[in-house]
């Protein structure tokens, strides 16, 4: 889970730079260079570890005998809060927004495909051109 959250971060970080700095860029091979680098940091930072040493000094600590007397009329149950675990909830978190993006991209790769399949196309060397009229255009977005 802490790998994914790393991975997240540094994309997150390299999108937001990508959209700061190079998006109105017309050098689009730098712009893809800069991401693909993004995508391999993304993939390789959150394996790093950094070792931290902090110096603990030893304490000594002094013995003491309590004595306690319990009263068995006087006993109440403790009310036990349950606390937030906030790991699980990230984990959920990014689990629904995985697959909502999921189901969104395989509407729209389907219709790609659909778009592709019902449109004459031509081949000019080596690219292939697909004819489209605007009225055929089925966007899909949530």
């Amino acid at each position: 889970m802490e790998y994914f959250l790393k991975a997240s971060v540094v994309i997150v970080l390299f999108y937001l730079c990508y959209c700061l700095l190079l998006k109105k860029e017309t050098f689009f091979q730098h712009n893809r260079w800069f991401l693909l680098i993004g995508l391999i940091i993304a993939i390789v930072f959150p394996l790093i570890v950094i070792p931290v040493y902090i110096p603990i000094e030893p304490t000594t600590l002094q013995e003491s005998i309590f004595t306690t007397s319990v009263n068995h009329s006087t006993l109440t149950e403790d009310v036990v809060e349950t606390s937030l675990n906030w790991k699980e909830l990230i984990s959920i978190v990014y689990t629904i927004g995985l697959l909502i993006f999921l189901i969104q991209f395989i509407f729209q790769f389907g219709s790609l495909i659909v778009l592709l399949m019902k449109n004459p196309n031509y081949k000019d060397q080596n690219f292939t051109y697909i004819i489209v009229k605007k009225q055929n255009f089925t966007i899909f977005i949530f």
